[in-house]
């Protein structure tokens, strides 16, 4: 709960977690950036859930690292 409570705050500046962060539960202070690592385990319903939580509800900024890029992200790098 104190965490939690810290999260909401923003006394949390950084917060490091795992899908359970993706729970209504939890609010964000202000959720400016997400770091994913794993990204065939993170699809478009679980950036849905994040999409305004941002600050003035927009969305956060992403990174993505994988050790293993699906097709999609290969082809978005190579070609643009």
């Amino acid at each position: 709960r104190e965490t939690l409570l810290d999260v909401v705050t923003g006394q949390a500046g950084i917060v490091v977690g795992t899908h359970a962060l993706l729970e209504e539960k939890v609010e964000f202070f202000d959720l400016g950036m997400v770091v994913v690592d794993e990204q065939h385990r993170f699809g478009v319903e679980q950036r849905d859930v994040l999409r305004g939580r941002g600050r003035d509800h927009l969305m956060p900024h992403f990174l993505v690292m994988t050790a293993t890029p699906i097709p999609r992200t290969v082809a978005m790098t190579a070609f643009g």
